[in-house]
């Protein structure tokens, strides 16, 4: 934020969904390239999007990136009616430099964002592939994440604040309000021989393959490609697609 340097993950819906996993994998990707600069303190701030951000599988990837990359991490909810942030802003431009611009394929969108700024440093554009996706929600089975450790019911809803340390990489501390001491949840079951005995941070990727994108939206697809609206030297882009029965939602979110 210091630096006002954007950062930018982008990917089409043949590489990945826009499920809490795809977040979880590119904060990662971030607290990864932070950590190898020497950044020891993580602090994030968003909304309270219930599926992409106030959920169990980021909270499980930070779990895990505190213990691998030794780093501790922070995540404030702003409240509602003051979570404007500097990516509305990046969103914003983005658009902006959009308009009147005939874009056919994810690379030109690449490339719109990385010069969409007039002045000061460009945006910093990671194009996300198959591989770049992990599996954290996989890593959620036999963990608490009802309870606290007084025994009372954690609500979700209510927390204003995740913190995770390297020291403590099974204890996911929350706070309800800003001011007030932290709550412990531990999440590990240490009870469980099985789960001791689990790798907890053996990550593996979500998707094998490219995902295929429903018929229609193909077919539509290929109209356009047939009748060189989407000019020809594009039609590769869109040839390269597979289609299925897939059930399209707002996005893959966990609660």
């Amino acid at each position: 934020m210091g630096r006002k340097v954007g950062k930018c993950y982008l990917w089409h819906e043949g590489t990945a969904k826009r499920g809490a996993n795809e977040v979880a994998s590119c904060v990662y990707d971030f607290i990864k390239d932070q950590s190898s600069k020497g950044v020891q303190t993580i602090n994030l701030y968003s909304d309270n999007c219930g599926g992409q951000n106030r959920n169990r599988i980021v909270f499980m990837m930070y779990l895990i990136a505190a213990k691998k990359f030794n780093v501790n991490i922070s995540h404030k909810f702003l409240e509602k009616g003051h979570t404007q942030n500097e990516n509305d802003s990046i969103h914003a431009l983005i658009e902006r430099s959009s308009k009147n611009k005939e874009i056919y394929t994810p690379d030109q969108w690449f490339a719109l964002v990385r010069w969409a700024k007039d002045t000061g440093n460009p945006y910093i554009v990671k194009e996300v592939s198959i591989e770049d996706i992990l599996d954290f929600k996989k890593l959620l089975a036999g963990k608490n994440w009802t309870k606290d450790e007084r025994n009372l019911k954690v609500m979700w809803s209510r927390v204003r604040e995740i913190h995770v340390s390297s020291t403590e990489p099974d204890v996911l501390k929350y706070k309800n309000k800003f001011d007030e001491p932290y709550r412990r949840i531990f999440v590990r079951r240490s009870q469980s021989r099985r789960l001791q005995n689990q790798p907890d941070d053996e990550l593996s990727q979500a998707y094998t393959g490219p995902l295929p994108i429903p018929n229609a939206k193909l077919i539509d697809l290929m109209y356009l490609c047939e009748n060189n609206i989407i000019p020809r030297q594009y039609h590769g882009f869109y040839n390269s697609l597979t289609s299925g029965d897939v059930i399209v939602s707002s996005s893959d979110e966990e609660k």
